[in-house]
């Protein structure tokens, strides 16, 4: 999902330094989550842009259709 040359990691003390940039915004925190999960990290520091700021996009909630009624 991410390209791998878009994005370097550094570890210095177990500090997880990330510099580059996703292509979209929301995938900052799933970046720093994931990263904050690997043995060792103790901390992140998210130096990370985006190409896309889909934060503002609402997906609506499921719609309920009856279909055993015509």
């Amino acid at each position: 999902m991410i390209n791998p040359s878009t994005v370097t990691v550094v570890v210095t003390d177990g500090v997880a330094i990330l510099r580059g940039q996703l292509q979209r915004k929301s995938m900052i925190p799933i970046a720093e989550a994931l990263t904050r999960r690997i043995d060792g990290v103790i901390d992140v520091d998210a130096n990370l842009t985006f190409a896309y700021d889909d934060t503002h996009i609402h997906i609506p909630d499921p719609m309920v259709v009856d279909i055993t009624k015509p």
